[in-house]
């Protein structure tokens, strides 16, 4: 399992050897962020041995020690909005034909969203993506952080756009 994660930070590490300064820290950020996500994730159904906790967090700090990650800051920056699901609407917005967006929101509307075909560096898949981290926690700044981490660096305007369309026809909500 060790070695597994280790590999899993050397890809992030290297992706972010090619970005710049702020979206390298980015990048570091969202995926310790999720090292330890998964870790946390087994207190769910079981106690950790606090030795084995310890040791997980000491080899997860020395990781991003190695890595020269630095945490991103959040220095000054303005409020972003939050949205969370409407539970009314399940599932993804495309499905077996059925574009729920184009028929709510309009296919002239929907070809402008910049995000529907923005291109990253490592996919493309950000609209799916953006629904999905919509969780009534993050903000809009935290989605884009997300997106950038996984696909490639997207522009905040980018997802806002999206995201206030999404809001507009009342799939995530304020």
């Amino acid at each position: 399992l060790r070695s597994e994660r280790v590999i899993k930070i050397m890809l992030a590490v290297e992706r972010a050897y090619f970005l710049q300064n702020e979206e390298a820290e980015n990048l570091l950020t969202e995926h310790f962020s999720y090292e330890r996500g998964v870790l946390t994730s087994l207190n769910s159904f079981m106690t950790l041995p606090p030795d084995l906790a310890r040791e997980a967090d000491h080899f997860y700090s020395s990781l991003a020690e190695a890595s020269g990650y630095a945490k991103v800051s959040k220095k000054n920056l303005p409020a972003a909005a939050i949205y969370r699901r409407n539970t009314s609407v399940k599932g993804p917005l495309s499905v077996f034909g059925y574009d729920y967006l184009a028929d709510h929101y309009g296919n002239e509307k929907m070809n402008a969203l910049r995000l529907l075909d923005f291109q990253g560096l490592w996919g493309s898949d950000y609209a799916y993506e953006a629904l999905n981290f919509v969780d009534g926690k993050r903000s809009t700044r935290d989605i884009r952080n997300a997106l950038s981490a996984e696909f490639g660096p997207i522009p905040l305007e980018v997802v806002e756009e999206y995201l206030a369309a999404l809001n507009s026809i009342q799939v995530i909500l304020k």
